[in-house]
């Protein structure tokens, strides 16, 4: 049966219910984060109240919890993640052609990676080793790719040429390691079918996001798009619900503005997760 279009509430109510069941995981990433941090407080009582007798005494936090977690991450570092592809089919060019994307996977792995601040497969590790869960985020940007020149361009071989330069290092693929706590989805899916992104954008950038999908044309094209409104503050920060489904891409603020509705062209959620095997889940 096809899901019916999203709209600010029905996402609003899909984020509630998903942030109560990870409620409890959240609060324990909270305390952990303390440890990590070193902000928790030594003569604190089995109750969470402070002891009384320890107003004014000094608090030493060693950094062990911090000095181990990094540790543990860095021996990770060591691994090399591999494309791997089943081959479809028994076609006498089946084992080329499963070759050949196994090697396109790897290199848009590594281009992609390179992009982000923070080596997306050493974020999600250390995630993984503090809180047992991590998450790996796909993006995708087809709008920045170079454009070829026009024929009748003054330059066109020049033109040409930079158009070429910029296609071989292009990459529209980004692959990054949210917070396990800004994404919140159904705790059993590793492929999952629905997941809610919780974030702040600025407001300027919700209206240079809602402004592109205004030109859109064709299969993406929004169903639903309201051009945001910056007003006097394009830096002001806004809470935001980004809603995916293997049907629907939408987003809408927590205050209940829809911001946009547009069909998941891409036919899947760009988000896995996966728990760290420890034995036991959050």
């Amino acid at each position: 049966m096809p899901e019916a279009k999203p709209t600010a509430d029905s996402i609003s109510k899909a984020a509630t219910h998903l942030d109560d069941f990870w409620r409890e995981g959240h609060d324990d990433w909270q305390e952990v984060d303390e440890f990590l941090d070193g902000t928790y407080d030594v003569w604190q009582l089995d109750d969470g109240k402070k002891d009384p007798k320890a107003i004014n005494r000094r608090q030493f936090r060693p950094p062990t919890a911090y000095s181990r977690a990094t540790n543990a991450a860095s021996q990770m570092l060591g691994f090399i993640p591999k494309i791997h592809r089943d081959p479809v089919g028994d076609r006498a060019t089946t084992k080329t052609e499963t070759s050949q994307i196994e090697n396109f996977g790897a290199a848009v792995w590594e281009l992609a990676t390179m992009e982000e601040a923070a080596l997306a497969i050493a974020t999600v590790s250390w995630y993984e080793i503090v809180y047992g869960y991590g998450i790996l985020e796909l993006s995708m940007n087809i709008g920045e790719k170079p454009q070829k020149p026009d024929r009748r361009s003054r330059d066109f071989d020049g033109d040409m040429e930079r158009f070429e330069d910029e296609m071989v290092g292009w990459n529209p693929f980004r692959i990054m390691a949210p917070h396990p706590s800004t994404v919140l989805m159904p705790w059993d899916d590793k492929v999952p079918s629905m997941a809610i992104k919780v974030g702040e954008w600025t407001s300027d950038a919700l209206r240079e996001l809602t402004e592109k999908r205004m030109g859109r044309k064709g299969k993406s094209k929004p169903l639903e798009v309201h051009l945001w409104e910056v007003g006097d503050t394009p830096l002001k920060a806004v809470k935001c619900l980004e809603y995916w489904s293997l049907e629907w891409h939408a987003m809408a603020t927590e205050g209940g503005e829809m911001l946009f509705v547009e069909r998941n062209w891409w036919g899947f959620v760009p988000y896995t997760q996966g728990f760290a095997g420890l034995g036991h889940m959050v």
